[in-house]
């Protein structure tokens, strides 16, 4: 037996590599197996792409050294996509073969092999535990491979790793009264009062029949007002009832429209969380009860787990897996091993888990489909959308794209038939306010309009929610004397002012300086301007020093704990109000009554072309909680973005936006990517001023940069094309010509984020122009708009060299995996 087998060391080549397979690992050996090999002189690491009885090649062939896992590795769905997300991204295959690995078993794990039932074992394998209970599971037991996975399946033995057992049953926790305490809320009372009634209940039961959250018992389990008796699970499988759900007359026709067509994705647009909540439940109920298998998707660790609270408590009888940052490893390794046995029916998970070996799917859901987290920001840089576009396909499932504010080209994709379109917006009356910060120039954090909303929510029980996306006192900080911005000295970006530290910090290297001169003056004092969360909670501590304030940030809400502390305060009413980023919108509750989005329109001078769009995704998520009032503060209240969303009229908005995109052909009417080269300075302008001489071979397409960006130490190119093919195989020989230099090319096909054109925009004038309470509504031009050589169809073209009329093949405007 021979394997052919891709080493995990950059070649230059995705290249396979033939070993021989040694007689003792013959048995457990498999496609997908991680092994180590000899290459180069060296122990390397490798993954068996295919298994052959032939070696196919003429030259010597050296043999396995050993085996990492003894079980059955990567599926052959998982090596096809490793194989498209190397050629899409541009990266070896080995680092995308690495992905499709939980990151704790990335490393090699340490295994033993323990006695249950010693009574009940073979001669053979009673005498390898002479000397003990319990040995290490390594190649010396090859040759008593089959026996010991028959009696791991029979109960007799188990197989422990770093952090997993597995070989057994889990255990369930049920719950029962076990002292008379003092409840700190109502919300325990009602969960005694049904524990008094039904005497013991699992945490699901209590959930559903008291509404209260897990994070309540848990809270009541350590103070010891409840006890947890563990029980087991029936060993057989159960299959899962249908859930029934009612439909008025037009969300009916919605799911009869899911249920006949199929072949593409479906771009589900709707503006009631209830319904979409609903007709999700629908779905999935249908495919897990014909046998099929589900899988939902979500861009944050919050809203997984509150998907994963709605869904359980509906889908009772289901089998369930989640996988997410928030649990710990030995779940995370139970419910991966639920997956590869097929023992579950729905799999709720974050980004990290993409690329769990999930057979028989039937439906995939990916929820919020355009938030920032789908899109990889480490090598390889992919993007989740296309990674489940290519799971739906090789399965032959349905893939619904949901949303509350579709991007523009997910709906441009589908007026190009490339989407089926489930669109219901109920346009219900909208509870929202819009609070213009230029009304009050002395108190623009919290003007008075935006108090009484904040106490009016107060005087209905409700929580109020702050939402302001930037961290820190004052985000713009300049020189007293001449209006300098004081900069990052690495990074060459302005630094941030964090009063509580009294220090200044920069956003993207994090080094902190305790005092700062300005590089022009020389003058130490320093004008503070612009806010942050810290000013904010300044303000609203001089506003109401006796209120329960809690700050929730990155810093605050880093561990497990961090969250469930977070939200049990929240849920036992022992808090006020909460001010944060983004992020908050992704923790509603039903005790959140106000929704503030303060300096709301700070997306619209975003250097980047996708302002407006998530200016108006911003507003439309919010309002999408409809239980509370949304609050939209900002400047410049009258920009299309924020009318369109507050009034739900999100098709006027995309026709505006999609003709000033066709203009300056941004996406959907060319893909946009991102190459950066680092290196020595004068070959790094070399090397990207000779690509862009050669990107001229594009009939169509820009070419933009190159631009210096500091905290990278290199340049930057911003490519407009439709044609990848032509443009990979341009980079290829580019990089060719340049291979003896010294030099780093990193290729972003979906990039998160762009750096333009350094230009100096706070100075004290520029920065008092965009954020002056008194100025003038302005529409706001993309950097990058200046860069273009033809911003508009009657743009001249005196002075630039003719381009090559040779036509070349070109890909569809859609950026995706084919």
């Amino acid at each position: 037996m021979y394997a052919r087998v891709c080493v995990d060391v950059f070649t230059g080549t995705d290249d396979l590599f033939v070993y021989a397979v040694p007689e003792k690992y013959r048995d457990c050996i498999y496609i997908g197996s991680r092994v180590f090999v000899e290459f180069a002189y060296q122990k390397t690491l490798a993954y068996v792409i295919e298994l052959t009885a032939e070696p196919g090649y003429d030259g010597p062939i050296k043999e396995i050294i050993e085996i990492i896992d003894f079980e059955r590795g990567l599926t052959a769905e998982q090596i096809a996509l490793a194989r498209e997300i190397g050629a899409a991204t541009r990266t070896p295959l080995a680092q995308c073969l690495r992905l499709m690995y939980p990151a704790f078993m990335q490393s090699r794990l340490r295994r033993n092999v323990k006695v249950i039932k010693e009574e009940n074992l073979s001669a053979g394998l009673r005498e390898l535990f002479r000397d003990g209970k319990k040995i290490p599971y390594t190649a010396e037991l090859m040759p008593y491979y089959r026996e010991i996975r028959a009696a791991v399946a029979r109960g007799e033995l188990e197989i422990e790793t770093d952090i997993f057992t597995y070989g057994k049953r889990k255990i369930i926790k049920t719950y029962r009264l076990s002292a008379v305490t003092e409840p700190k809320s109502a919300k325990q009372r009602s969960v005694i009062a049904y524990l008094m009634e039904k005497g013991e209940a699992t945490a699901e039961e209590i959930r559903e029949n008291t509404g209260v959250s897990e994070l309540v018992v848990n809270e009541m389990t350590k103070r010891g007002i409840l006890a947890m008796v563990p029980a087991y699970p029936p060993s057989e499988a159960t299959a899962a009832r249908p859930v029934s759900v009612s439909f008025d007359f037009s969300e009916s026709q919605l799911r009869e429209k899911l249920r006949r067509l199929s072949g593409k994705p479906f771009l589900f647009h709707t503006d009631s969380e209830d319904f979409r909540l609903r007709f999700c439940l629908d779905a999935i109920s249908e495919v897990i009860s014909s046998g099929k298998k589900a899988m939902v998707v979500a861009p944050t660790l919050l809203s997984a787990a509150a998907l994963e609270d709605y869904f359980q408590a509906r889908l009772g009888s289901a089998r369930i897996s989640s996988f997410s940052s928030g649990i710990s490893e030995g779940e995370f390794y139970y419910n991966f091993q639920n997956v590869c046995e097929g023992d579950v029916d729905l799999v709720i998970a974050t980004p990290v888990g993409l690329f769990l070996p999930l057979a028989d799917i039937a439906l995939i859901i990916m929820m919020d489909t355009e938030h920032h987290n789908y899109i990889n920001q480490q090598n390889p840089k992919f993007s989740a959308l296309e990674v489940l576009k290519f799971r739906a396909d090789y399965h032959g499932a349905k893939l619904i794209l949901a949303t509350a504010a579709p991007s523009i080209v997910s709906y441009y994709r589908y007026n190009q038939a490339e989407y089926f379109l489930l669109e219901l917006l109920k346009r219900g009356e909208r509870r929202f306010a819009l609070v213009d910060a230029r009304a009050e120039p002395a108190e623009m954090l919290l003007p008075s309009a935006l108090r009484r909303e904040i106490e009016a929510s107060w005087a209905d029980g409700k929580v109020a929610m702050l939402v302001l996306n930037q961290l820190g006192y004052s985000t713009a900080n300049v020189c007293d004397n001449c209006g300098t911005l004081i900069k990052c000295p690495r990074c060459k970006i302005g630094l941030v002012y964090y009063k509580n530290e009294n220090n200044y910090r920069c956003r993207y290297c994090n080094q902190q300086f305790p005092a700062v001169r300005c590089e022009q003056c020389g003058e130490a004092s320093v004008r503070h301007l612009g806010y942050g969360l810290d000013k904010l909670e300044e303000r609203f501590r001089f506003h109401y020093p006796d209120r329960r304030l809690y700050k929730a940030t990155a810093l605050t809400l880093q561990k497990r704990g961090d969250f469930e502390a977070f939200f049990l305060a929240l849920e036992e009413g022992g808090i006020d109000a909460v001010i944060g980023t983004n992020i908050l919108l992704d923790m509603i509750s039903p005790e959140i009554g106000l929704i503030a989005l303060i300096n709301a329109d700070a997306l619209l001078y975003a250097d980047d072309y996708r302002g407006a769009e998530m200016c108006y995704r911003l507003i439309s998520k919010a309002l999408d909680f409809s239980a509370a009032k949304t609050v939209v503060q900002g400047y410049n209240l009258d920009h299309r973005a924020i009318t369109a969303a507050v009034n739900g009229d999100y098709l006027s908005f995309y026709q505006a936006e999609i003709i000033a995109r066709g203009y300056a052909l941004y996406p959907p009417f060319a893909e946009m990517n991102k190459i950066t080269v680092s290196g020595e300075f004068k070959d790094i302008y070399y090397f990207a001023n000779y690509f862009k001489k050669a990107f001229k071979r594009f009939d169509k397409g820009d070419c933009l940069g190159p631009v210096y960006v500091p905290k990278l130490r290199g340049v930057q190119l911003i490519v407009k094309h439709n044609d990848f093919e032509l443009l990979s195989s341009l980079l290829d020989e580019v990089e060719k010509k340049f291979s003896d230099r010294k030099l780093r090319v990193s290729f972003e096909r979906y990039p998160r984020f762009y750096e333009y054109k350094e230009v100096n925009l706070w100075t004290s004038s520029s920065w008092e122009r965009r954020n002056s309470p008194f100025r003038s509504s302005i529409s706001f031009i993309p950097i990058t708009g200046s860069c273009l050589r033809s911003a508009s169809p009657t743009s001249s073209t005196k002075g630039r060299r003719k381009r090559s009329s040779r036509r070349l093949p070109r890909m569809r405007a859609n950026t995706g995996f084919r």
